[in-house]
């Protein structure tokens, strides 16, 4: 879900839900949308009653996804077929759209099987130290590289890559 166009130290529901698969957004030469949101969140801070199985923190956005600039379906008039949009909520169909690729090869993935999957295949663009940040959450997504580690009986993907080898 998308986690916000309120820049750094917010987020917003459903995405700032521990469950939720929270995804920032990132232009087009991978850097970090300066309006994406991401936070360290204090469950107990956070919510009136969270459910025993939440860690004490936990950061937010989980992943980061081109969401600067994209192309859009548009409904302005009978001459206006698309239209270009930012934000989170731009991001986020491309974190829907991985998983539903991921799915096709594999349809008895877990959701945490498909996390673990983005998790270890994504891309730091900020190149920091840290296993999750407040940016671009663990990384961008890469479709590709997600697909091949997930893959059932040894089927090879056919989703090809970017030039930089970042699915979007």
């Amino acid at each position: 879900s998308s986690a916000g166009n309120s820049e750094e130290g917010s987020s917003s529901s459903p995405a700032n839900v521990f469950e939720s698969i929270s995804v920032g957004a990132v232009n087009e030469t991978q850097g970090v949308a300066e309006f994406s949101s991401g936070e360290h969140i204090n469950t107990d801070a956070a919510w009136d009653e969270p459910p025993e199985a939440w860690p004490n923190e936990y950061i937010v956005p989980d992943f980061a996804a081109p969401g600067v600039e994209v192309q859009s379906a548009a409904a302005e008039g009978p001459d206006d077929d698309r239209m270009t949009l930012s934000g989170t909520s731009m991001a986020a169909p491309h974190v829907a759209g991985s998983t539903a690729l991921l799915l096709e090869h594999n349809p008895d993935l877990t959701r945490d099987e498909i996390y673990t999957a983005y998790n270890h295949t994504a891309f730091d663009a900020l190149d920091t130290d840290e296993a999750q940040n407040t940016r671009d959450g663990h990384g961008i997504i890469n479709t590709h590289e997600a697909i091949k580690i997930s893959k059932e009986d040894g089927y090879v993907s056919t989703v090809d890559t970017t030039a930089n080898d970042t699915v979007v």
